[in-house]
C-alpha cells in the first residue's frame, strides 16, 4: 500500500496525513487529540502533479476536516495569531467570474469563525482571495491579489492575528499590498465545517504540504517555509513517512501555545 504523508508539521499544533486512503487524521499537539476528516470523497486521491506530491479533489467534491479545523480557527484564546501555509494546483484554466475553492468553510455567514481561499478571474486578472473570521470576532477580513497561475503549484501564507485585526496575504512569498477590506460579520451561529475544495468546484484542485503554525510568522520566516514545503513536497513516500515520523517526536512540547 503507498503510504503517504500529505500533511505535516514540525513543532507546531497540528499535522494531517491520510491513512489507508479512506480518511485525513490531524492530531492536535497542545491538547493531545487526534480528530479524522470525514470519509474522503470518490476520486480524491493522493497524485504526483509536476513533480509534487499531493491530495488531488475532483470537481463538486470537497474534503470536510472535521472538528480538527475548529481547534485554532475557532478559538481565539489559543490561537489569536496563526499562519495557515499550503501549496495549491489548479488544474486548467479559469473563466471569468468562476471561482475555484481551496480552502472553504459552510456556513458561508454567521459562522462562528470563517476561513476561505478562493481563485477567480476578474476581468483584468486570475485573482487569489483570502477571507478570515477568528473565533467570535465580528469582522470579515477580506485581502486580494495577482494569483501566480493554473497549471502549477503555487504557495499561500495566509497570517492572522485577531488581536489586532490583521490578515497578510502571500503567494509564492510575494506579499500582497493591496490594502485589507474589513466588513461586518454576524456570528451569533454555530457549528463551522472547514474543507478543502467545495461541492462549488467544477476544476480539480490539489492540496499538498498544509500546515497551520499558531504564530503569525515573518516575511523571511514564509520565504523559508515555501522551501521547505516545495523540498517535502518533492520527496518520495518513504521519506515523507520517516519525516512525519520525526516530527511527531518532535512536538511533544509545541513551540507556540
Amino acid at each position: 500500500m503507498d503510504i503517504v504523508v500529505l500533511f505535516f508539521v514540525v513543532s507546531y499544533l497540528w499535522y494531517l496525513f491520510p491513512t489507508g486512503g479512506s480518511r485525513i487524521y490531524g492530531y492536535d499537539t497542545r491538547s493531545n487529540q487526534s480528530f479524522q476528516s470525514n470519509v474522503l470523497p470518490a476520486g480524491a486521491n493522493v497524485t504526483q502533479k509536476d513533480g509534487f506530491r499531493g491530495l488531488c479533489i475532483p470537481m463538486k467534491k470537497e474534503v470536510v476536516l472535521g472538528p480538527f479545523a475548529n481547534q485554532c480557527l475557532g478559538n481565539s484564546s489559543s490561537c489569536d495569531n496563526f499562519t495557515i501555509s499550503f501549496l495549491a494546483y489548479v488544474n486548467g484554466a479559469v473563466a471569468e467570474n468562476e471561482e475555484v475553492h481551496i480552502l472553504y468553510s459552510t456556513p458561508l455567514t454567521q459562522g462562528l469563525f470563517h476561513v476561505q481561499f478562493t481563485v477567480t478571474r476578474t476581468v483584468s486578472r486570475l485573482e487569489g482571495q483570502a477571507y478570515i473570521v477568528g473565533g467570535n470576532s465580528t469582522t470579515l477580513l477580506e485581502r486580494k491579489g495577482l494569483f501566480p497561475g493554473v497549471n502549477t503549484w503555487v504557495h499561500v501564507a495566509i497570517v492572522y492575528s485577531q488581536s489586532v485585526q490583521e490578515l497578510e496575504l502571500y503567494m509564492n512569498s510575494v506579499k500582497v499590498t493591496e490594502p485589507t477590506a474589513a466588513i461586518p460579520w454576524d456570528n451569533s451561529g454555530s457549528a463551522v465545517n472547514v474543507s478543502l475544495a467545495s461541492t462549488g468546484n467544477i476544476k480539480e484542485i490539489c492540496v499538498s504540504y498544509f500546515q497551520i503554525i499558531v504564530d503569525a510568522i515573518t516575511e523571511e520566516e514564509i520565504q523559508q517555509l515555501e522551501q521547505e514545503s516545495r523540498t517535502q513536497g518533492e520527496f518520495k513516500t518513504t521519506l515523507m513517512w520517516l519525516s512525519a515520523t520525526r516530527g511527531l517526536n518532535s512536538v511533544v512540547t509545541p513551540c507556540m501555545y
